[in-house]
């Protein structure tokens, strides 16, 4: 996937929490121009960052 981290784990803080949401929807409206690892939040595997993944990472927060 281009780089260490845990699915879902945005800002690669080894955490999956509200924070990884934050910087997800960041990313999504063009605030953060850089993301490393995109494809670590690309929980759909889709090959795209959008409110659907944003939905599945609230899910699995609320699992966990």
């Amino acid at each position: 996937c281009g780089g260490p981290g845990v699915n879902g784990d945005a800002n690669s803080d080894q955490n999956i929490n509200v924070a990884d949401i934050v910087y997800m929807v960041d990313f999504i409206v063009g605030d953060l121009v850089y993301f490393p690892n995109q494809c670590i939040v690309d929980l759909n595997v889709d090959n795209n960052l959008n409110v659907a993944d944003i939905i599945l990472l609230i899910e699995l927060i609320l699992e966990n």
